[in-house]
């Protein structure tokens, strides 16, 4: 059975087969979604009061699928209300043969032409898997190497 989710769901990130750490569904996107990491390790099987977790900051934030959510991988902890701290991505999209770049929102719309200075502050739009996500997070607590595509994550 599939495990209904909600923006603003608190999601615990396995960091070790003991320990865990704290996710937010930021945003649901089709079948992705824009999630925030949080620094916030804990036990994996103790209860947390959500309405403590300091989730105005995160470490990372990413689109990733929601596969690991609705298969009940991700276990939800709670729902809190998103930060407006948190900011939500912007992105570069190249079209046409020239080259030209466009913005994009992180639903997808695409919107106005960008200048050559705007374009080369923005990335493309990029989604890493969950098991990138989770390997992003257990080499931030030095539990594997810290490799150099986690610093896509990282903010």
């Amino acid at each position: 059975m599939l495990i209904r989710y909600h923006e603003g769901d608190l999601i615990n990130l396995p960091i070790t087969s003991d320990r865990a750490a704290i996710g937010q569904v930021v945003k649901k996107l089709s079948k992705n979604i824009l999630l925030a990491v949080f620094d916030s390790p804990h036990e994996s099987k103790e209860e947390i009061d959500v309405d403590k977790l300091d989730i105005d900051t995160p470490i990372f934030l990413s689109e990733t699928m929601d596969a690991s959510i609705e298969n009940g991988s991700w276990r939800i902890a709670g729902n809190r209300q998103v930060s407006p701290h948190i900011p939500i991505p912007l992105y570069k999209v190249p079209v046409g043969p020239q080259g030209e770049c466009y913005l994009q929102d992180v639903h997808g719309q695409i919107g106005r032409q960008l200048t050559t200075k705007e374009a080369q502050l923005l990335r493309q739009p990029k989604s890493f898997s969950p098991a990138i996500i989770e390997g992003a997070v257990r080499a931030f607590y030095g539990y594997e190497p810290w490799l150099p595509l986690y610093e896509e994550l990282a903010l």
